[in-house]
């Protein structure tokens, strides 16, 4: 397959229909250059990570893992078991990225992006356990 360039954006920003409650910016020169947004689901005792973007001239520079402390930050409070999430196949750089701090791959849906533009894309889905029952 060739290189994929994809555009993330917070589609449901604003939106009442959104699954997050909870999310933190980071900002430079008054501006905001990193996003997080998380869950917590009490049935199962996780979190849901739902976004992280980091603007792409601030990236290899920790803020990545900064923003990503604060959804770990929310796990421990709760006492969640896991940090959960859902990425794209194509987002390799992600997935390396994810795995460097723990994550591991969960699962994975060959029919989450049907229907949509991007219908050739996979869903794969990442944990880090972070207690046993």
């Amino acid at each position: 397959i060739p290189p994929q360039k994809k555009r993330f954006y917070v589609y449901d920003l604003g939106q009442d229909w959104r699954q997050w409650d909870e999310a933190h910016v980071a900002v430079s020169d008054g501006k905001i250059v990193g996003f997080v947004a998380s869950s917590y689901q009490f049935w199962n005792r996780r979190v849901v990570l739902w976004h992280i973007y980091v603007h792409p001239r601030f990236r290899r520079q920790g803020l990545g893992d900064k923003l990503l402390a604060k959804v770990f930050d929310r796990a421990e409070k709760k006492k969640a078991l896991c940090v959960y999430f859902e990425t794209s196949n194509f987002n390799a750089p992600g997935i390396a990225w994810y795995e460097k701090r723990g994550f591991s791959l969960g699962g994975a849906d060959t029919t989450l992006y049907s229907g949509d533009p991007a219908s050739r894309e996979k869903g794969l889905f990442f944990v880090k356990t972070l207690r046993k029952t």
